[in-house]
């Protein structure tokens, strides 16, 4: 178990420099997941943790910056680096100890591998919606899924850790052992403290919900709702609801503007599979083909009612595969690919914000309010998001929470002029309701906006920023555009209750 290292400063790495990397890298652009922002950067892929320490050491010597990258799923550039790309991809080992209940895994394992080690009967809390996720990725990115209202966030199922910073120390935490602030302050760190190594998640066992095949299914039913205030009241009720590992539900919804919303509750089963849900049909060519419809905005609005009015009816029922449910976001992996070959490239933007919860009336009218805000902004910038995903998050001392996703297709130029300006509205409007603009997925609020909110945490990353990585070593273009002004500004700012922020670029109390 290592000690707390000792500070480093640029003297550390005063060694005469080698001739070259220790590790051969080549020269190649990276991407976003939107596909939105790129660089041409140095590419290393190091095969083990003795090359990985070389390669940091060897950069840190060198005053490169270096950039992690996993699964390179980020939605706003997190992974892409303009200097040195450190792919962990190669860290892929996964194992499973049933006595401890415990999967451990590699940073750079993708979550449909980890899912396919595990015995039958045996889920994650957290079901990451597309396999081609790296571990440390979404840890990282402080992800959370459709079964965060009874497990909380991702990272309240990772027990242990393990990072390396930039002079090769390798630091374990435990969530309820050594370095356990470390592990606290990886969720949203987007990569900047040091390199993970590995993950060790809890498991839970749902073996005495398998059917007769011994499969583990899941069975999920629709509500439909005229508004948004009826929704979020609606949702409000597993939040208030005592969790069960036993028989574990998770709630997430739609909101579909000029329809309504659509309330999903989910829960794990034996059945065979039954109807399924549309968007869990990912290997379905039409569903590849509706994927694309919806990022059309002249179709967008008429398959979204269609949907809404003919295809769900209020008490509907599921029962989709895990991996179908789980991984539902990989047609849209496939979707870009046919698109590309074809010359049809297109671009989505993502922005997610994350408001306090406590599943009170008064909480309800107020998360209420802030769709009912967004939706008048959509109008305003003529902007049809592609989707509107609604996550009900449980919180560990009873800080429950609200993620609202908003997704935008890019098809033309003037729509991504469009688009960005309804998102940094919409961030500014979030944030005078104190919802928070999360800094590992899509950000199109401005420093002034993150601090107002996100002041606390971005104070506290910039703590850990110069206890594990006082020489600057880990970074890039996002870090350097949009999370170090911000921690910046937050420093600077007074500490203020998210409700009480007054004004916030236009925002209102």
């Amino acid at each position: 178990m290592t000690t707390t290292p000792p500070a480093l400063t640029p003297a550390s790495f005063t060694q005469p420099p080698p001739a070259g990397p220790p590790t051969a890298t080549e020269r190649r652009w990276v991407h976003d997941y939107p596909r939105v922002r790129r660089a041409r950067a140095d590419h290393a892929a190091p095969r083990s943790e003795g090359e990985l320490r070389a390669v940091l050491g060897w950069a840190a010597r060198q005053g490169r910056t270096v950039t992690l990258r996993g699964g390179g799923q980020c939605l706003h550039g997190q992974s892409v680096g303009d200097d040195l790309v450190v792919d962990l991809s190669a860290l892929d080992d996964v194992s499973v100890d049933l006595d401890a209940g415990v999967v451990r895994a590699g940073a750079g394992a993708r979550w449909d591998s980890v899912r396919a080690a595990l015995p039958p009967g045996w889920v994650l809390p957290n079901l990451v919606t597309t396999g081609a996720a790296s571990v440390g990725g979404t840890l990282v990115a402080d992800g959370a899924s459709r079964f965060s209202s009874a497990f909380g966030r991702e990272a309240d199922g990772a027990r242990r850790a393990r990072m390396m910073t930039a002079d090769g120390r390798i630091v374990e935490c435990d969530r309820t052992g050594p370095h356990a602030d470390l592990l606290e302050a990886l969720p949203g760190s987007v990569g900047v403290l040091g390199a993970l190594l590995s993950v060790e998640h809890a498991l839970v066992d749902v073996r005495h919900l398998a059917g007769g095949d011994g499969r583990v299914r899941v069975e999920t039913v629709a509500r439909k709702h005229p508004d948004a205030r009826s929704f979020v009241a609606d949702l409000a009720l597993d939040l208030r609801a005592p969790p069960s590992r036993r028989r574990p539900r998770g709630a997430y919804g739609l909101l579909i503007p000029g329809c309504g919303a659509l309330l999903f509750r989910s829960s794990y089963t034996g059945a065979r599979r039954g109807r399924r849900m549309p968007n869990h049909r990912r290997r379905d060519p039409l569903r590849v083909l509706l994927e694309r419809m919806f990022h059309e905005p002249t179709l967008n609005r008429a398959l979204w009612r269609g949907i809404f009015d003919l295809y769900y009816r209020d008490g509907d029922r599921f029962v989709d595969e895990a991996e179908d449910f789980a991984f539902f976001m990989d047609a849209g992996a496939r979707l870009r690919v046919h698109a590309e070959r074809l010359g049809l490239g297109f671009a989505l933007v993502q922005q997610v914000v994350e408001l306090p919860f406590d599943a009170s009336p008064s909480a309800c009218r107020d998360a209420a309010a802030m769709v009912e805000g967004c939706e008048a902004l959509c109008r305003a910038h003529r902007v049809r998001p592609v989707t509107c995903d609604v996550l009900a998050i449980r919180g560990r001392a009873g800080d429950h929470a609200l993620r609202f996703a908003t997704a935008v297709a890019l098809p033309r130029s003037k729509d991504e002029t469009r688009a960005r300006g309804l998102l940094s509205a919409q961030a500014r409007l979030a944030a005078s309701h104190g919802a928070r603009v999360l800094i590992g997925k899509g950000v199109y609020a401005d420093a002034e906006t993150l601090a107002a909110t996100g002041g606390g945490r971005l104070a506290a990353l910039a703590a850990m920023k110069r206890r594990w990585d006082p020489a600057g070593v880990f970074g890039g273009p996002f870090y350097e555009r949009v999370l170090r002004p911000a921690m910046r500004r937050a420093a600077r700012a007074p500490r203020v209750a998210p409700r009480s922020v007054e004004r916030v670029r236009g925002g209102r109390r």
